[in-house]
């Protein structure tokens, strides 16, 4: 952890097991920072959480991944997935929920997607839970030249910094 980002940042991370990557969230040692506990039925779900407090208001940053991939095993990651999102938005504190959700074909200017149950499972619980998705620009570009929003940032509320 100190060859990544040294003392000044608690890291809380989930490296993948089979190869390179995962999932990893870096806090300056100046906010009191708290790992959330995942539940092991989860443990396929590249995700990891903290409780963070900022200026004496708390906040649950939660980092997810989903691999790019649209198969079946991946329908029912996707279900896992957001059950596990679900889990971590229990707390009363304001939520930011970001990452990597590689999912190229949602419009988020009317929040609508194609029809399947990976499009479904995150669109049903971003509007279930009332969340903002904040990221406007392209963050990739696609293999056809397509401009894609795959990494995002959610909110539950409109942070002070923000206003």
């Amino acid at each position: 952890d100190q060859l990544l980002c040294g003392n000044n940042y608690n890291i809380v991370r989930k490296d993948r097991n089979s190869h390179g990557g995962g999932v990893a969230l870096l806090v300056h040692r100046n906010y009191d920072t708290n790992e959330v506990f995942i539940s092991s039925q989860y443990s396929n779900v590249e995700v990891v959480a903290a409780d963070i407090t900022v200026h004496k208001t708390k906040y649950r940053v939660v980092v997810f991944y989903r691999p790019p991939q649209y198969t079946s095993d991946d329908a029912d990651y996707m279900r896992l997935a957001t059950d596990c999102l679900r889990s971590l938005t229990t707390s009363n504190f304001t939520r930011v929920i970001m990452g990597d959700f590689n999912l190229p074909e949602v419009d988020w200017k009317f929040y609508s997607a194609p029809t399947n149950v990976i499009y479904d499972s995150l669109l049903g619980f971003v509007n279930e839970y009332g969340l903002t998705q904040f990221v406007t620009e392209p963050t990739r570009i696609g293999k056809s030249g397509c401009e894609n929003i795959l990494d995002l940032v959610f909110l539950t509320a409109i942070l002070p910094f923000l206003t």
